[in-house]
């Protein structure tokens, strides 16, 4: 079983929204990624705003797993 140790989390600012890319395993195989449109919420803490974009990425991928 792969285990991914390496997160991060990228905002890109677009003409049609602020999308947000979440890679898992970024330097080494294999690699997952999911990338939603995600509009800033005012007055949210970096930390906050992480959490709340892990808990999406988590939910899209396990959906996208579940369809396999």
């Amino acid at each position: 079983m792969t285990t991914f140790t390496e997160t991060t989390v990228n905002f890109s600012e677009q003409p049609t929204g602020r999308f947000c890319t979440v890679t898992l395993n970024v330097l080494k195989l294999p690699i997952a990624k999911v990338i939603f449109l995600d509009p800033p919420i005012p007055d949210e803490t970096e930390a906050d705003e992480r959490a709340r974009v892990l808990e999406i990425a988590k939910s899209l991928l396990s959906e996208a797993a579940s369809s396999l």
